[in-house]
């Protein structure tokens, strides 16, 4: 059973590889060559570096350690808790609940209490915002959520990583599906033919719109919830339980 669960997990994982790749064979195909040709082949350059920093972005995300912490008391405190007393408020202190010991710090004037929760699964104190994530059993460093479709946690280390994914998505979503839209427009105008028309003679392009309006809707809420998050200097986590 154990090992079906990983091989579950790691389906996940590589349907978005899959995924990535499938897309990038059909704008190489039926996408570049016209663009290229027609409009500008700086157009496709740029397309493929964006998915080149989208691919590698997702790969840092998925096999970068997240922040997992098997640390002694004393490292704990000296390099994760006194660094980041100045980025807790007190809206942020309130989401860690079953507290069994208490920090308090003087910063920037502001009397600021940091409440510590004991992990009895890793059997240490967990730092200000660390949560012991069941999948991973293992506690994790700003633990933002666990994503199943990199089959990792999203923590302090690898975050940057999932957020430049899943921006460069959605910009790729929507790149491709004006590429597309230009294709249609062009052919449209250079055969004097209606839209329709040409939608029927450059069905694969408009089949590659659709898919790039589609790809490009979640990664893009996930893009704008991200930033709203970021502009509250909060987690996933914190979000729902603050």
């Amino acid at each position: 059973m154990a090992l079906v669960d990983v091989i579950l997990k790691r389906l996940q994982q590589y349907a978005v590889f899959v995924v990535l790749i499938a897309i990038a064979v059909l704008h190489y195909i039926y996408i570049t060559p016209w663009i290229s040709s027609h409009v500008s082949p700086a157009l496709p350059a740029l397309w493929s570096w964006l998915y080149f920093a989208a691919v590698v972005s997702f790969v840092r995300a998925a096999y970068t350690d997240p922040g997992s912490l098997k640390l002694d008391a004393e490292y704990i405190y000296e390099s994760i808790i006194g660094p980041n007393v100045k980025h807790l408020n007190e809206k942020t202190a309130e989401c860690f609940l079953n507290v069994k010991s208490s920090a308090s710090f003087s910063s920037e004037g502001e009397l600021v209490i940091i409440p510590l929760r004991y992990c009895w699964t890793c059997k240490f104190w967990k730092p200000p915002r660390t949560h012991h994530c069941g999948r991973c059993n293992k506690c994790i460093d700003h633990l933002d959520h666990h994503c199943k479709w990199l089959n990792n946690c999203v923590g302090s280390r690898n975050y940057r990583y999932f957020f430049a994914f899943v921006s460069l998505a959605s910009i790729l979503g929507l790149f491709l599906a004006g590429q597309a839209i230009c294709i249609l427009k062009i052919n449209a105008r250079d055969h004097a033919i209606g839209l329709t028309d040409s939608i029927r003679e450059k069905s694969a392009v408009f089949a590659l719109l659709v898919i790039g309006l589609a790809a490009s809707i979640y990664p893009l809420a996930l893009t704008v919830y991200h930033i709203y998050l970021m502009s509250r200097a909060q987690s996933t986590l914190e979000f729902y339980y603050v």
